[in-house]
């Protein structure tokens, strides 16, 4: 941690190891997801000095995002098909995609298959979307959207247009922005 954007690091005493993705809300609360190996994965907070443990799973997790104050969480991750959601903070959960088969509603391109990601390289609620209900997702197999993250049984189209033989790595959704932001592997940026 810096305190002095970057002068001096000192060391946070009880890091959790194995983060793979840290975010941070608009009260200064670090979020943190972490990914050892298919032993373990956990969710954490650090809020006024201290790490607390939101969420644990025998899988690890790799990706974490939150709304600006904190109270919508979305991580995914492993490969055990994870999508873990929260509306309140982090306090209770739902595995939308072990509880629910998610519904895949469109397939552009002929020759992509039907699957549906199962190691994630990104999740991410929209940004311009102040419900905070869209969110994307995504891995090699391709880039999903899903209009409604609170529905019982999610619905997740496709996005392959322009991205039909790339390995997006990332996704980026600006605030008050309706640009989508792509980052391919041995490729660069695409915008929508």
């Amino acid at each position: 941690k810096s305190d002095d954007f970057g002068g001096k690091f000192f060391h946070i005493e009880d890091s959790p190891p194995g983060i793979k993705q840290m975010k941070s809300d608009s009260q200064g609360r670090l979020y943190a997801v972490c990914n050892l190996g298919d032993k373990e994965g956990k969710v954490y907070v650090y809020s006024d000095g201290k790490w607390t443990v939101l969420l644990s799973s025998e899988y690890g997790f790799d990706c974490i995002d939150i709304n600006d104050d904190g109270s919508k969480i979305i991580v995914s991750g492993g490969r055990q098909r994870q999508l873990y959601y929260s509306q309140n903070g982090g306090t209770t959960w739902i595995n939308k995609l072990l509880n629910w088969q998610p519904e895949i509603i469109s397939d552009e391109n002929p020759w992509s298959t039907n699957n549906f990601f199962n190691h994630t390289g990104f999740i991410i609620f929209d940004k311009s979307d102040e419900t905070n209900k869209r969110v994307y997702g995504g891995d090699w197999m391709g880039t999903f959207k899903c209009e409604d993250i609170t529905e019982n049984t999610t619905k997740w189209s496709k996005m392959t247009r322009g991205l039909e033989e790339l390995c997006q790595n990332k996704i980026l959704s600006p605030k008050g922005d309706n640009d989508l932001y792509c980052v391919g592997m041995d490729y660069g940026f695409i915008r929508s």
